[in-house]
């Protein structure tokens, strides 16, 4: 099997994105097959740069980043980096968040394993207007997930007895976040973003 990284942008707890993406890529990448190497890095210029490295070392290598914005900023992103390296640069439109967004209901499955309480609503989440708008299109999805959250679930009880209030914040984004991915479904993320489809078929060449 080949040794294939997977860098990241920028996020500090290493081990959440190690394990919630790992999680997500073994729904349709085994093990036996696949040896994955996920290894979160800073900036673009940080993340290009180590790409560089590995492939100049004759490592399968391959960059995973957040767009932060829609499709019309796509080539301009790209352009960020060397043309042979472009084949590899893989985008989350807008961001990972919107990936969480796309599959509203495994928010449910989240507050599970985080013993997060459900609020009595009237609407069910994944009727919510705030997700009427096309994923694609919602700038900033990580404001999004904050507000969804806050709306739908309650915290784990504190030192006074009442319920925590629920916050996505930056250590969410850290911690939170890549633990929601690991909980999507794969195959509906090719469906839905072109980005994944596009890794899906790069890594289906590296086997």
């Amino acid at each position: 099997s080949d040794d294939l990284r997977i860098q990241q942008l920028a996020m500090d707890s290493a081990g959440f994105f190690r394990e919630g993406f790992s999680r997500l890529l073994r729904q349709r990448f085994p093990e036996e097959d696949f040896s994955f190497i996920i290894r979160p890095i800073g900036s673009v210029t940080q993340s290009s740069k180590q790409l560089q490295t590995s492939l100049a070392r004759g490592q399968e290598a391959l960059l995973l980043r957040d767009l932060d914005g829609g499709e019309p900023v796509r080539e301009r992103e790209l352009g960020r980096h060397a043309i042979e390296e472009q084949d590899r640069i893989f985008f989350m439109v807008q961001a990972m968040e919107a990936w969480i967004l796309s599959q509203p209901e495994r928010l449910h499955d989240f507050a599970s394993l985080e013993s997060l309480q459900p609020k009595a609503n009237k609407r069910p989440l994944h009727e919510s207007p705030l997700l009427k708008k096309d994923i694609h299109a919602i700038p900033k999805p990580e404001n999004i997930l904050d507000t969804l959250l806050r709306q739908h679930f309650l915290g784990r009880l504190g030192k006074d007895g009442k319920p925590q209030s629920v916050r996505y914040d930056s250590k969410g984004k850290r911690s939170w976040g890549p633990q929601m991915v690991g909980l999507l479904d794969f195959q509906r993320l090719s469906q839905d973003f072109h980005d994944v489809r596009r890794l899906e078929a790069f890594l289906h060449t590296r086997k």
